[in-house]
């Protein structure tokens, strides 16, 4: 892969990809009204937003399965569900405006 700095913040680099892959690339691309490689720096940065968001997804579910488990097998009482419930509905607000 070789890289070269343009005269913006961005950078120009090589890749190599199957044909098939770039075709499937430039098909997206038209359909979108972009570049390829516009449409390849939209990917990866929306593959990268989901890599960094993908814990605190994790962290959210494990608390929803503990909460309902909690609430269905009788080990959780009704007003403490309540209470972590209004705990994972804060979480959950502060995970949407990040």
């Amino acid at each position: 892969m070789s890289i070269e700095k343009t005269a913006s913040s961005t950078r120009k680099f090589t890749i190599s990809l199957r044909s098939d892959l770039v075709e499937w690339v430039d098909q997206k691309a038209q359909e979108m009204g972009l570049s390829r490689s516009g449409y390849i720096a939209m990917c990866v940065t929306q593959y990268r937003n989901a890599l960094d968001v993908q814990p605190k997804l994790n962290g959210l579910m494990e608390s929803v399965t503990s909460l309902v488990n909690g609430y269905v097998d009788g080990s959780l009482p009704p007003d403490l569900a309540q209470m972590k419930l209004a705990e994972l509905d804060s979480q959950y607000s502060e995970f949407r405006k990040k």
